[in-house]
C-alpha cells in the first residue's frame, strides 16, 4: 500500500508541476481521502487472498490442529504471487514513479527555459 500512497503523491506533484493554476480544484482534501481509502480496500482485499488458500487440519493423534497450505490452490496462490505481489507492488509501481518523475523534471526544465534570463 506504502508504493501505491507514493504514486498518488508523485501523481498529485505532477498535477502540481504541469497545472499550478488548476490544482486547486482538481486535488482537493476530500477526494485525497477518498482516493486513500479505495487504496486500502483494494489493498486489504488482495492481501487476504493467501488466507483462502490455507486448510486447518489436524496435525498430529493429540488433537492440535495446524493452518496448512492447500495444494488444491497453489496454481492459483502461484498466478496471485506473480501479479499481486511482483508486479502489483513492485514493477507497475516502479514505472509509474519513473513516468511521472521524468514528467515533473520535464514540466520544471521546460518553465525554466521559459523564465526570462536576467
Amino acid at each position: 500500500m506504502s508504493a501505491w500512497i507514493t504514486v498518488v503523491i508523485t501523481m498529485e506533484r505532477l498535477l502540481a508541476v504541469a497545472m499550478p493554476f488548476k490544482v486547486g480544484r482538481v486535488s482537493t482534501p476530500f477526494r485525497m481521502r477518498c482516493i486513500v481509502a479505495v487504496l486500502a480496500v483494494i489493498c486489504v482485499g488482495l492481501s487476504l487472498f493467501p488466507l483462502w488458500t490455507l486448510n486447518i487440519e489436524p496435525y498430529d493423534d493429540a488433537g492440535s490442529l495446524a493452518c496448512l497450505y492447500m495444494l488444491a490452490r497453489k496454481t492459483e496462490y502461484d498466478v496471485w504471487l506473480l501479479v499481486v505481489r511482483r508486479v502489483g507492488t513492485l514493477a507497475l509501481p516502479t514505472t509509474l514513479l519513473i513516468i511521472c518523475s521524468s514528467l515533473i523534471v520535464y514540466f520544471v526544465a521546460r518553465a525554466d527555459r521559459a523564465r526570462p534570463q536576467v
